[in-house]
């Protein structure tokens, strides 16, 4: 009899544990997929505004002031701004000296607008100026029907790492109170068996 206990059990234990396994994974997906595209529609969103704000107030004829302008970003929002010109020079950027900067006509998000006209572009990759993981959107900016440059927005992916950690270790902590429970009342149980 105890056998058929430990044997039915364990394979109920297993079983248990298989279970909580792929709805675990299965959760952490989801969410981070989920987070992920409000991510990138938080990011396209701010990149429609500054698309509109330089357009309308005619910052595109005025570079330093549109720099200046950009420059002031960084003290209030945690997303970084980058405004490229149609040929590749970044002309504003909310973190960065652009003297400083590389032409980005060879980023996968700015070659994605200007160089094969797509409406949107965007990657998650390593920052050349930041080093560290980024999700980049950037749209094409226009004036008068003609493409004059792109809007790129950022954020760092450790936002979305830091919420995909914290479910694993919630999760964890899930798992390891089944599990111990589960032992518990099976020993209990065991032993209320051999007590018969």
């Amino acid at each position: 009899m105890q056998r058929l206990w430990l044997k039915i059990t364990g394979s109920y234990l297993i079983l248990s544990i298989t279970f909580v396994l792929v709805l675990w994974f299965f959760i952490s997906s989801i969410i981070q997929n989920t987070y992920t595209d409000m991510t990138k529609d938080h990011l396209i969103e701010n990149a429609q505004l500054i698309s509109e704000v330089i357009t309308l107030g005619g910052l595109d004829e005025d570079r330093e002031t549109l720099d200046e302008w950009t420059s002031h970003f960084n003290e209030e929002i945690t997303l970084r701004y980058t405004i490229i010109a149609r040929d590749g020079t970044v002309i504003a950027d909310s973190e960065s000296d652009i003297e400083s900067m590389d032409n980005h006509l060879n980023r996968p998000e700015i070659d994605a607008v200007l160089v094969k006209n797509q409406e949107l572009g965007e990657s998650v990759r390593l920052s050349d100026t930041r080093d560290m993981s980024m999700m980049y959107v950037a749209i094409p900016v226009e004036a008068d029907g003609e493409l004059i440059g792109a809007v790129r927005t950022s954020v760092s992916t450790q936002s979305i790492d830091n919420a995909i950690s914290a479910i694993w270790t919630t999760l964890s902590a899930i798992l390891f109170h089944f599990t111990r429970f589960r032992y518990i009342g099976g020993a209990v149980k065991l032993q209320y068996y051999e007590a018969d």
